[in-house]
């Protein structure tokens, strides 16, 4: 088990045709989001045009959540989303997926045999609660999108603040948080094998 704080002023945000895109992580770390060799990568993206049109991601599976803002997505011959706060939706890359709506938003993209889930979350000043771990032999990432907060786990506990990552490489016990301001976060699990 291995805990890695990632800080916000480590991140290098890119430009993109309709906004900003951050990269959070990316596994392995070597690999590149350029040339797709990457088992599993999450980022951030702020949305500022009205409508796009995704990138088209042969072989990748990618699960969206809005952080900010709302969007339609809609994927031809499949299915179309109306996405509000912490809301998510889950396709395939090389779908054909069309935006409308203005917003930020947190991505999750995998590769066989990874798969994972993301979850959004809200928690008050000076309020605890816990996070368990759902898949085994898995990463856990927490993403403070707004607050600050402590954390412990095991012998470690440490402070977060607003941007920040939180990475734990397979955790085996219950992740416990407080909040020091009211944080709106993300959780998101990764492994191998069925989310």
């Amino acid at each position: 088990m291995d805990i890695e704080i990632i800080r916000a002023n480590k991140f290098c945000p890119a430009a993109w045709s309709g906004g900003e895109t951050t990269q959070l992580y990316i596994y392995p770390k070597d690999s590149s989001y350029a040339e797709r060799n990457f088992g599993f990568r999450l980022s951030t993206a702020s949305v500022i045009i009205e409508s796009s049109t995704f990138t088209s991601l042969a072989g990748i599976s990618r699960t969206l959540m809005v952080l900010e803002g709302k969007m339609a997505l809609t994927h031809e011959g499949h299915h179309h989303s109306l996405l509000n706060k912490f809301e998510t939706d889950q396709f395939e890359g090389e779908w054909i997926t069309k935006s409308e709506g203005c917003c930020t938003d947190f991505n999750l993209m995998t590769k066989p045999p990874f798969s994972g889930n993301v979850t959004g979350k809200m928690l008050a000043a000076n309020n605890s609660t816990t996070v368990i771990p759902q898949k085994n032999n898995c990463s856990l990432f927490l993403y403070l999108y707004k607050g600050s907060m402590n954390f412990a786990l095991y012998d470690s506990a440490g402070e977060i603040d607003e941007g920040d990552l939180l990475v734990i490489q397979h955790p085996t016990k219950t992740l416990a948080i407080t909040a020091l301001k009211k944080c709106e976060f993300v959780i998101c699990e990764v492994g191998r094998g069925t989310a």
